[in-house]
């Protein structure tokens, strides 16, 4: 599950680059899913019910939809996206844990990802928890550069 996380994350770097547009992958937690989207040249996002709201991710082998979905997609089969807390080498997933909601990651027509500092003013890396069968797994984005990394993660509270 985290290789296909890792390939569309690197896809819409890609394509922010190729198409100098920015590009987002937009992540539900709630939902265990998520969908590509590109900015439109009036510089505004489209959202729900636009005929644009959901790139396809359909460059990948057997990707024809616009949506990857974790409950319905076999290759996600037992995988959940998790809440991540902690920083690199030490991160833990809390199989307990709320949904985070929606996790935006966006990049510029750079390929660089964009967004604010947290409350402190340090830029962090953007991390996505993954939980399956075979233990937990933290997808990041590094900040400026855009290099996307896995690492395991402990998985608490299951």
């Amino acid at each position: 599950g985290a290789r296909i996380v890792v390939s569309d994350l690197i896809f819409a770097q890609n394509e922010a680059i190729a198409q100098q547009t920015p590009h987002r992958l937009v992540i539900d937690t709630a939902g265990e899913s998520y969908y590509l989207q590109r900015r439109r040249v009036t510089g505004d996002w489209p959202v729900e019910g636009d005929a644009d709201f959901k790139l396809s991710l359909n460059w990948r082998v057997g990707g024809v939809d616009n949506l990857v979905d974790f409950t319905t997609d076999e290759r996600f089969a037992g995988v959940t996206i998790a809440p991540v807390t902690g920083a690199a080498g030490s991160y833990t997933i809390d199989a307990a844990a709320d949904d985070a909601g929606l996790i935006t990651v966006e990049f510029d027509e750079l390929g660089s990802p964009t967004w604010a500092a947290g409350v402190d003013g340090v830029i962090r890396p953007q991390a996505i928890g993954l939980r399956g069968d075979s233990g937990g797994f933290v997808v990041t984005i590094a900040p400026f550069t855009g290099r996307i990394t896995v690492e395991r993660a402990t998985v608490v509270n299951e």
